[in-house]
């Protein structure tokens, strides 16, 4: 079954068409454009393809990341990001 949405990876948001598969129906198996989209018209480009690639990798980052002073990293929550990120940027602004 083809379910219609839309391609996050660029401003243009281009219609798509996706068949969902894989563990839990989560893995974007085919992907094709959505004639019916009025900007796009089907059109998709080469990034569209790929979705799964970018939603499944492995390696791809789940939770934020803080450097530390040695260069590595540790996962730290999301409130803690957001705290210390907005404390850094209110200090950038009042300099």
């Amino acid at each position: 079954m083809w379910q219609k949405t839309m391609c996050n990876l660029c401003y243009a948001n281009c219609g798509i068409e996706v068949q969902l598969g894989g563990d839990g129906g989560r893995e974007i198996v085919k992907v094709r454009g959505d004639k019916a989209h009025p900007k796009s018209k089907g059109y998709i480009c080469n990034k569209a393809p790929r979705l799964n690639y970018y939603q499944n990798n492995p390696n791809r980052l789940t939770r934020p990341l803080k450097r530390m002073p040695d260069g590595s990293y540790e996962e730290i929550d999301w409130g803690r990001a957001i705290s210390e990120i907005s404390s850094k940027l209110r200090a950038i602004h009042e300099e």
